[in-house]
C-alpha cells in the first residue's frame, strides 16, 4: 500500500526528474558548475524542509514524503530553466531542426550510464532475495546500512567521472587529446583517494553501524563484520567508474558500455550467486570485491588497448600516414 501510494504520487513529477537531470549536465557543459551545485543543493534542502513540514507537522505520511520529493525536483528544474532563460551564451534555448543522425552518437554513449542506473535496482532485488534465502530476513538490515555507505562512496566517484567528462569532451573537440589524458590522470588520482573509504570502514565500522543500530542489538556485530567485508570493493570501484566515464567522454561507447554493464549487473550477479552458494554469508558480502576486481581487469584491457592505439596514431601522423580506423 505504501509503495503504491508513493510511486503513484511521485510519478506525477516524472517530467521534472527528467528535465532536471538533463539540464544539470547542460549547465556544467555551459561552463557554470556553480549553478549546477546551486540547483542540486536547492533540491536537497527543499526535500528536507518539505519532508519535515508535510510528514511531521501536517501528518501527510507517505503521500507527503512523495510530494516533497516531487516538489524538490521541480525546484531544481526551475533553477536550471531560469539560468538558460537569462544566460544566452554559449548554450541557450532556441529553435532547431531535428537531426535523427545525432541519435546514432547520443544513444550508444548514453546507454552505458542508462544501463548502470537500471541494473542497480535489479542488483538490489537480487541481493535482497539471496540474503533472505542464505542468511535470513534480519540480515536485510545489515544490507540497508551497507547500501547507505556504498551509495556515499559510489556517488563520490561518479561525481569525479562527471567532473572530468565535459573537460575531456571539450579538449577532444579541440584536438588536444594529451589534455584529456591529463584529466584522466587527475580522475584516477582522486579515485585512489576515495579508495581510502575501505580503510575508514575497517577502522570505523562500529561507529558507522552505531548510527543505525544500538551496540547491544542482536544484528550489531554481524552488521559490522558485513560492512568490513563489503568495503573491500571500495578499493577498486572508483577506477572502474572513472575510466568508464572517460571512455564515454572520448566517444568510445563499447568500452564504456562493457565496463558499466559488467560491473553494474553481469559480473556482480554472477559473483553473488556463485559465492553465496560456495561460501554462504561471507560470499555474499565479498561478491562486490570479486566482481569489481574482475571488472578492473577488463577496464585495464580497454585502457591499454586505447593508449596503444593512440601511440600508433601519433606514430602514423609523424610518418604522414594517419590511422583513421575507429577504436571500437
Amino acid at each position: 500500500v505504501y509503495v503504491k501510494e508513493y510511486v503513484g504520487t511521485i510519478a506525477a513529477f516524472a517530467i521534472f526528474f527528467t528535465i532536471s537531470y538533463n539540464l544539470e549536465v547542460q549547465v556544467k557543459a555551459d561552463g557554470a558548475p556553480h549553478v549546477s551545485i546551486i540547483g542540486v543543493i536547492s533540491c536537497g534542502l527543499m526535500n528536507v524542509v518539505l519532508d519535515y513540514i508535510f510528514v511531521m507537522h501536517l501528518h501527510w505520511g507517505v503521500w507527503g514524503a512523495a510530494l516533497a520529493t516531487g516538489l524538490a525536483q521541480a525546484t531544481s528544474t526551475a533553477v536550471f530553466a531560469v539560468y538558460f532563460l537569462t544566460h544566452r551564451y554559449p548554450l541557450r534555448f532556441g529553435r532547431f531542426k531535428p537531426d535523427p543522425g545525432a541519435y546514432r552518437r547520443i544513444i550508444p554513449l548514453g546507454t552505458a550510464d542508462g544501463l548502470s542506473e537500471l541494473s542497480n535496482g535489479m542488483v538490489i532485488f537480487l541481493f535482497n532475495h539471496i540474503i533472505q534465502r542464505v542468511i535470513g530476513p534480519g540480515a536485510l538490515v545489515s544490507y540497508t546500512i551497507i547500501s547507505y555507505v556504498n551509495t556515499l562512496v559510489l556517488n563520490s566517484v561518479i561525481g569525479i567521472a562527471h567532473g572530468i567528462q565535459p573537460l575531456c569532451s571539450y579538449h577532444l573537440g579541440a584536438e588536444e587529446r594529451p589534455v584529456c589524458h591529463k584529466f584522466l590522470t587527475y580522475g584516477i588520482r582522486l579515485a585512489a583517494c576515495f579508495a581510502a573509504g575501505f580503510f575508514l570502514c575497517q577502522v570505523l565500522a562500529g561507529a558507522v553501524v552505531g548510527l543505525f543500530l544500538q551496540p547491544d542489538s542482536a544484528l550489531f556485530a554481524s552488521s559490522v563484520s558485513a560492512l568490513r567485508l563489503y568495503s573491500f570493493a571500495f578499493l577498486f570501484v572508483g577506477f572502474n567508474v572513472v575510466i568508464s566515464g572517460f571512455f564515454t567522454a572520448m566517444e568510445h561507447p563499447i568500452p564504456s558500455l562493457t565496463i558499466s554493464f559488467g560491473r553494474g549487473l553481469v559480473l556482480i550477479s554472477g559473483c553473488l550467486v556463485a559465492l553465496a552458494f560456495l561460501f554462504g554469508a561471507n560470499g555474499i558480502w565479498l561478491s562486490p570485491l570479486v566482481s569489481e576486481s574482475l571488472c578492473l581487469l577488463i577496464t585495464l584491457f580497454f585502457l591499454i588497448r586505447y593508449f596503444r592505439r593512440v601511440r600508433r596514431e601519433a606514430s602514423g601522423e609523424r610518418d604522414g600516414i594517419p590511422d583513421a580506423r575507429p577504436l571500437d
